[in-house]
């Protein structure tokens, strides 16, 4: 099995940073789209969304005979993918805070270590508040990092165990530490699932039997289409609040049962449908999808100096005006991607492809 890019999950990680937008650039409560039943609350399952992406891609990435099982590798990688950017961004907001006398040492400390180390009862959100996935995204790195530095055979085997095991503790165990509930949370199993998927999506590839993969592609697409929009018109409770979900593990499994199953489900019925019906995934979600880790980083700010600036304007048309902020960051998050995001990951990937005499970078990461 050769690298390559499975182009319908840069689709989906086109949906998934939309609809966190869309959540983030309400400004109002008097749209139409505000109070269609639950569609203000939904687009947090955007992040769910992230995470079986996650799972699902390092699983067939850890596939491929390309693949560099160096943990050390594996890990500076992923570093290489998030840190970077996530950085610059940081930095640029906390001098923007600094003019305006803002910011505060805690949110400064957890901006720049990313995980809680010093929260206690209630997490501390960094100047990108939307970053406190990355935590739970780093640490699903750093298991796999640990099960290859280990040697394990099978070591995304070890991870969906480790994923598995921690969440159940999480359900018994309680603790005021961030730090704890983090690393016991369920919904590290949204990456488990991914994880599922994806070993269920190279089965059926090695197999290849089309009359039964085309009828469970589409099945599989269908049930988890339906079972998505069936959350927009019921009232899942506060799922969606990303303090909710760090500080409560049963909200957090709460959430994974109604978001994350059905995301598992979508991921794996799309890419089943791209490898059996051969469809072409339009351009301008690849775009975006390439985009997506700057567009999940800027927007937030983005979506502030837009509410803060244009305010007035906005309550004349608030359906109107949603629409207009998402295709605008969208707009700004290609330029960041394209002249900051991608020459400077791109250098970093050069200098360590030249270090380790690699051959390539997997397409996907």
């Amino acid at each position: 099995m050769t690298a390559h890019k499975i182009k319908s999950l840069q689709a989906l990680r086109a949906f998934a940073v939309i609809f966190v937008i869309f959540i983030h650039s309400f400004s109002n409560n008097s749209g139409l789209l505000y109070n269609f039943y639950y569609l203000r609350q939904w687009g947090a399952i955007g992040v769910d969304l992230f995470f079986v992406i996650s799972g699902f891609i390092m699983t067939v990435n850890l596939s491929t005979k390309e693949k560099h099982t160096n943990p050390h590798i594996f890990m500076l990688k992923r570093a290489i993918r998030i840190l970077p950017m996530y950085w610059i961004v940081s930095f640029f907001i906390i001098l923007v805070s600094l003019k305006n006398k803002t910011l505060i040492t805690p949110v400064f400390i957890k901006s720049i270590l990313l995980f809680p180390f010093f929260d206690r009862k209630e997490i501390i959100f960094a100047v990108i508040p939307q970053a406190w996935t990355l935590s739970y995204e780093l640490f699903f790195y750093i298991l796999i990092y640990f099960t290859l530095l280990l040697n394990i055979k099978r070591p995304l085997l070890i991870v969906f165990v480790g994923l598995t095991v921690a969440s159940i503790v999480g359900g018994f165990i309680t603790s005021e530490l961030s730090i704890f509930r983090l690393f016991t949370s369920a919904l590290l199993l949204e990456f488990a699932f991914g994880i599922i998927a994806a070993t269920i999506y190279l089965k059926c590839k090695k197999e290849d039997k089309i009359s039964v993969l085309k009828p469970t592609s589409v099945c599989l697409l269908f049930i988890g289409i339906l079972t998505i929009l069936y959350t927009v018109f019921v009232n899942c409770g506060d799922i969606y609040l990303a303090e909710n979900v760090t500080s409560n593990n049963i909200i957090a499994l709460k959430r994974v049962i109604i978001w994350g199953i059905p995301c598992a489900i979508f991921v794996l019925g799309v890419v089943l449908s791209e490898y059996e019906f051969k469809y072409k995934t339009p351009g301008f979600l690849i775009e975006i999808g390439d985009a997506s880790y700057s567009c999940y980083l800027v927007h937030y700010f983005i979506v502030q100096r837009i509410n803060t600036h244009f305010r007035v304007y906005i309550s004349y048309a608030p359906d109107l005006s949603l629409i207009m902020i998402i295709l605008i960051i969208l707009f700004l998050s290609l330029f960041v991607y394209k002249y900051i995001e991608k020459r400077i990951t791109d250098i970093l990937r050069l200098k360590l492809q030249n270090s380790y005499n690699l051959s390539s970078v997997i397409a996907n990461e």
